[in-house]
């Protein structure tokens, strides 16, 4: 089968990797769209060939510069996607009490939030597969992604569905329907599943779509590259986790390819109002409980509101464990406090983006992060973004600048 995509050519990269499971260890070939393993269900990540990879430079287009570490066919990526490196800002003089801050800010993205580019990437492995309808859900940045990104691939059917009181965009492309769910998240997961196995339609997979996560994966693999001295911990804010597993994967190849010579420590954040993963992973628990689960979401970052991540939590689990790194709550208060902050630097920020950095305080304080540390905080989006515009209508805050 020949991928076909609007305003493509090829780029550098190479074959379609294997795909691993992270459960049973079980080898796939990457044909067909698969979201699990065939033997147990479990997760299934790319295994790239390493020896064959070779990136490009900085000032490169980002799909083309890491073309070798992504899950897709070089004609699947489109050329004219509108996406660009995205902001590194150090910050010295033991800000926070650590010795350096970087700030990877990617509410410069055209719809505001760094799901663009995992868009882009999560629909050119669709594509590619041979996938011609499926079904998503989501709370706000993904719908806002997808909507911009489909139009590179006209015959490409998207359903997405959205919990009732979650924004959606003002311009649908003809080839995405959007579905009102009432109540949360899980109910709008639930009513995407239901669909699919009534209309024969593909499940996009959301956390265990490899595209995703490989999409998610740039921003990692810019920033460390970028940095201008070797990054210890990486902090990032997380519903499912999908970006805690692209970190630990941006470390790891990284590493492999001798790109980076230190251990990166990877810390997933949650505001506290909503932080089902926090309490479970301290307590040493391989599984979620049913004590864990928020059964009504709330809280100022509307872009994380999930409240049971019962099948995504042992895998953020295993890789916050394998980096030496831990999960962190965060007030409410100090989501505030960091996005003022933020505003202070000039950047545009969401209360998701507010939580990874308040998280680095909470760190310092346990003990684990200090003055010899230089701490990548990843600013996943904008209060323009979707998610960002409705934390404005919910917690009556001014609308942000953009540097």
């Amino acid at each position: 089968m020949t991928a076909r995509a609007v305003g493509t050519r090829p780029v550098a990269g190479g074959d379609p990797p294997t795909l691993l499971c992270l459960r049973c260890g079980r080898c796939e070939a990457p044909t067909g769209y698969r979201v699990g393993c065939a033997a147990c269900g479990g997760l299934l990540e790319p295994r790239y060939d390493l020896d064959r990879v070779r990136l490009g430079g900085p000032d490169e287009d980002p799909l083309r510069r890491f073309a070798g570490l992504l899950p897709v066919p070089a004609q699947a990526l489109p050329t004219r996607h509108g996406l660009a490196a995205t902001p590194l800002i150090r910050l010295d003089g033991a800000p926070y009490g650590v010795g350096t801050l970087l700030l990877k800010w990617e509410g410069g993205h055209p719809t505001g939030s760094t799901k663009d580019p995992m868009a882009v990437v999560a629909l050119a492995h669709l594509y590619a597969r041979g996938v011609r309808e499926f079904a998503f859900s989501s709370t706000g940045n993904t719908t806002a992604a997808f909507a911009r990104a489909l139009p590179f691939w006209p015959d490409l059917a998207g359903h997405v569905f959205v919990p009732a009181g979650f924004p959606v965009p003002e311009h649908v492309p003809a080839n995405l329907s959007v579905h009102l769910v009432p109540g949360d998240y899980n109910a709008a997961q639930d009513a995407a599943r239901e669909f699919c196995a009534a209309h024969a339609v593909t499940a996009e997979g959301g956390f265990a779509s490899v595209g995703r996560r490989e999409g998610l994966k740039l921003a990692y693999l810019e920033a460390l590259l970028a940095a201008p001295v070797p990054v210890s911990v990486v902090v990032q804010a997380i519903s499912s986790g999908m970006g805690t597993l692209a970190a630990r994967r941006a470390v790891f190849e990284l590493t492999a390819l001798g790109r980076l010579s230190a251990p990166v420590r990877v810390v997933a954040a949650q505001q506290e109002r909503c932080a089902p993963m926090v309490a479970p992973f301290h307590a040493g628990c391989a599984r979620l409980r049913p004590q864990d689960v928020v059964p009504r979401p709330s809280g100022l970052a509307v872009a994380t509101l999930l409240g049971d991540p019962s099948a995504s939590y042992p895998y953020v689990r295993e890789a916050l464990l394998a980096t030496g790194g831990t999960l962190v709550g965060v007030p409410e208060a100090d989501l505030r406090t960091a996005r003022d902050e933020l505003d202070g630097l000039g950047l545009d920020a969401c209360f998701a983006a507010a939580t990874a950095l308040g998280a680095v305080r909470h760190l310092v304080a346990a003990g684990q992060a200090g003055p010899d540390d230089v701490v990548l905080v990843h600013l996943t989006g904008s209060r323009r973004s979707l998610a960002g515009r409705a934390e404005t209508v919910r917690a009556g805050v001014p609308a942000g600048r953009t540097p």
